[in-house]
């Protein structure tokens, strides 16, 4: 496993802890049959950080950071962005790292997958996504958030739309 990839899960961690920490599992597990090694730092730091002590959880964001500077991709996951997620995806944006949504990041061509062409998303992005989001964008950083919301956006009405019996052309496809 030496040679293969980091990606940095980047999912929510506060509010139902005990759920999302079951959910960011499940994330792990899906980007590891990807071929990349999964970093979930929400899931490790926990196990000796109080996240209600600010301090603790600025211990937290800084030691994840670190992290995530030694990630290939940052790989978005849940339906919402919080406020941790949002610092880290403008972490990895500063870094040039890849941002991918997780539905994104599975379904692209495995070639795609290592060279990372796409900078920022493998998923064309709707103009008006911040129209289209279902929840709470953070204020001061609309661009990457926007477009993220907007792909969730459009995959939930797909599933919603799409019959079970037929199958929609996998998200990333389009290029």
């Amino acid at each position: 496993m030496g040679d293969k990839p980091f990606a940095y899960i980047c999912s929510p961690f506060r509010g139902d802890m005990r759920s999302n920490a079951e959910r960011a599992r499940g994330y792990s597990r899906q980007v590891l049959e990807t071929g990349y090694i999964p970093l979930a730092p929400h899931l490790l730091f926990p196990q000796f950080l109080n996240e209600n002590i600010p301090r603790e959880r600025e211990a937290g964001m800084e030691m994840g950071a670190a992290l995530l500077s030694q990630c290939r991709v940052l790989v978005v996951c849940g339906k919402g962005i919080s406020e941790g997620m949002a610092r880290e995806i403008d972490m990895a944006e500063r870094l040039h790292i890849p941002i991918y949504t997780l539905d994104a990041f599975i379904n692209m061509p495995e070639s795609e997958r290592r060279c990372h062409q796409g900078r920022i998303m493998s998923v064309p992005m709707p103009n008006d996504a911040k129209a289209r989001t279902g929840f709470p964008v953070p204020a001061g950083k609309p661009s990457v958030l926007e477009r993220i919301a907007g792909v969730w956006r459009l995959q939930n009405r797909e599933r919603r739309e799409t019959p079970a019996s037929v199958k929609s052309k996998p998200h990333g496809s389009e290029r």
